[in-house]
């Protein structure tokens, strides 16, 4: 990947290997900086990026391509999916405070900054339409849900939110 063309502020490091991208990226030092696993469509492999801790999640969203990888797939197009992707982790935000730790056009992970409580699980339920579930990412709950319990059952317990498309 051409790294002169990362937007400004932001460091990748070279390609890692792919299981350590599975747990949270080391805190960065820097204050000013957060560490975010990625993989830009052009990267040979997912790398440890230094982004400007006041980045906006919509350009993370955006430079990262989030929910591009299958949305053609579900019959969707890459832009509205990466615009509900924004809608919906920025409404999350406005709930509960979370750092981004992992984003490639395939999922995206937000990791709540305290324990999630069962109200703010209610009120990010009611964030996403049953039609727009697959579209949003949604699909690793679905398919994992026992049908006793909410989808989000495992947001509470893994204490994160994560996009995924696969």
């Amino acid at each position: 990947m051409d790294f002169m063309n990362l937007p400004d502020g932001w460091t990748a490091s070279e390609p890692l290997p792919h299981d350590q991208i599975y747990s949270d990226p080391p805190e960065n030092p820097n204050s000013s900086l957060i560490n975010i696993y990625g993989a830009h469509e052009a990267d040979a492999g997912h790398r440890l990026y230094s982004i400007p801790a006041e980045t906006p999640l919509a350009e993370i969203i955006q430079e990262f391509g989030v929910g591009s990888h299958s949305s053609i797939s579900y019959g969707h197009s890459v832009k509205e999916t990466v615009a509900l992707v924004t809608s919906k982790a920025t409404e999350i935000g406005k709930i509960i405070p979370f750092r981004p730790t992992f984003a490639d056009s395939a999922g995206l992970k937000l990791r709540f900054n305290r324990q999630i409580t069962e109200n703010e699980l209610e009120r990010i339920t009611a964030l996403f339409s049953d039609t727009e579930m697959m579209q949003a990412g949604l699909e690793r709950y679905l398919s994992e849900s026992d049908g006793e319990h909410s989808i989000f059952a495992p947001v509470m317990k893994e204490n994160l939110f994560h996009f995924w498309w696969d």
